[in-house]
């Protein structure tokens, strides 16, 4: 079974439209859990510190003031996202960079493509064509 290369991987992460768009989807996933159930959205904790929190559950709170909040902590949660790539991303990254790639990897790499592409085109000959379509 073959699995892709850190190296894929880090090129994907940091291309600039899929930086945009795992920016974003960061923050989205979070709002999924809080949706879900699964994490509170009235606090977020990185490394135990708490960063936010209306700690008095008597008060009440306007709709405008919880939409305000909501959008407050998206920014931190994607501050804190950031923050991460830049610090721990990044640096892995332009280490990665440095090496370059063997002639025996890149020989894999052809090779693992050449497979692919005979099976697809396998794959493409036993379809049958289909009428009307």
């Amino acid at each position: 079974e073959q699995f892709p290369n850190f190296r894929t991987i880090n090129r994907f992460r940091v291309h600039p439209i899929m930086n945009d768009i795992l920016d974003h989807s960061f923050v989205q996933f979070r709002e999924l859990l809080v949706q879900s159930g699964l994490i509170s959205g009235s606090a977020l904790y990185i490394d135990g510190t708490k960063i936010e929190a209306d700690a008095n559950k008597y008060s009440f709170v306007w709709k405008k003031s919880i939409l305000k909040y909501k959008d407050s902590l998206d920014q931190k949660a994607l501050e804190n996202y950031q923050q991460m790539v830049e610090t721990k991303i990044l640096p892995e990254l332009i280490d990665d960079l440095k090496d370059e790639l063997s002639i025996e990897e890149i020989e894999r790499i052809r090779q693992s493509l050449e497979e692919k592409e005979n099976q697809l085109i396998e794959a493409i000959d036993q379809t049958e064509t289909v009428e009307g379509g």
